[in-house]
């Protein structure tokens, strides 16, 4: 229940965003509203610095510009929440459930909090918080598209189906984060730290990757062709990319070469892969027989189960490929 002052406070601010007689801009800043159930509120363009809102239900809130600098919604419920265009400098948003809400060109960068002391100067409220923490939140399919996040601490969050697009995540900490799926398109993640993380078939065209810590990434179908990983550490990397991920003309190839085994050469032809770039691509139990992949560059692919009697791999690049189980009888490894 919230309380008739609360209540004033939120009517009168629906009135000032409608422009109608009465309204008055809510200020809430410095309050202390943990655990309160706004669901739903409009509080577009509220003033809302260092409001204290840990454990709140803000499902479904309007934040749009929002003034919530240095804001605590720690394992607040902000699932489905607008907070596009939003200040949320030095915000703590540790696990908070973000799941698909907008945060689109919002401020997520550091910010410190200062208010008066007892005798009469002044303090840092948010002492060691300045930066915006989300460790171990939900930011599941959120849009994050031009969001300002240089210098935060996203560790641990589920970001599966985040849109990313053109972020700025320049020293940014998403180590062990979830990204499956997520549009990382444009953005720029200069020295992020994305240790352990999770980057399955997300979408990295365009990226800047440089200097960045890279170590045990997993990043199965994705494609770096486009991206800047100058100076990035990827050691330890899960780099895996899958048949259908290949660029158009090889899947065709090698779609024709299982209908010429399935037909035994009635239909299809032969796949012809030479000098072909096929690093890291999963190609475990599938058949390839007979394929002719002369100087392919095959470095870390996965062909374990997979069938190369007679494939002609001569001068091939197949360091760290794997072949447990493979049949290579017949198979022409060297020149």
């Amino acid at each position: 229940m919230l309380d008739q002052e609360l209540r004033t406070i939120l009517e009168r601010h629906s009135r000032w965003t409608n422009n109608e007689p009465g309204g008055m801009r809510a200020n809430l800043s410095l309050r202390a509203l943990s655990g309160v159930n706004l669901e739903g509120a409009n509080l577009k363009g509220a003033k809302l610095v260092g409001v204290q809102m840990s454990n709140a239900v803000l499902r479904r809130i309007d934040f749009f510009e929002a003034d919530l600098f240095a804001a605590d919604m720690r394992n607040a419920d902000l699932t489905f929440a607008n907070l596009s265009h939003s200040d949320l400098r030095g915000a703590q948003l540790r696990g908070a459930d973000l799941s698909n809400a907008n945060l689109y060109q919002a401020d997520m960068r550091d910010g410190t909090l200062l208010t008066k002391s007892e005798d009469g100067g002044q303090k840092i409220a948010n002492q060691d918080k300045s930066a915006l923490e989300i460790d171990r939140a939900s930011m599941k399919g959120a849009n994050l598209s031009g969001a300002r996040l240089a210098n935060t601490v996203i560790s641990h969050t589920d970001l599966s189906g985040a849109i990313l697009k053109n972020a700025v995540l320049i020293n940014a900490d998403l180590n062990n984060s979830i990204l499956q799926h997520a549009d990382l398109s444009g953005a720029d993640m200069e020295n992020c730290n994305l240790e352990g993380a999770d980057l399955s078939s997300c979408d990295l065209a365009g990226a800047n990757l440089k200097g960045a810590n890279m170590r045990r990434v997993k990043l199965h179908n994705v494609d770096m062709e486009e991206v800047d990983l100058s100076g990035a550490d990827i050691t330890g990397a899960e780099i895996v990319r899958s048949v259908d991920a290949l660029p158009k003309d090889i899947r065709k190839i090698i779609r024709s070469h299982q209908r010429w085994i399935d037909s035994f050469g009635a239909d299809g032809y032969r796949a012809v892969l030479d000098n072909a770039e096929l690093d890291n691509v999963d190609f475990s139990g599938m058949n390839l027989s007979g394929a002719i992949m002369r100087g392919a560059k095959l470095a870390g692919a996965n062909f374990n189960g997979a069938n190369l009697r007679g494939a002609d791999l001569a001068d091939a690049s197949i360091d760290g490929a794997r072949l447990q189980g493979a049949i290579v009888s017949d198979t022409v490894l060297v020149n």
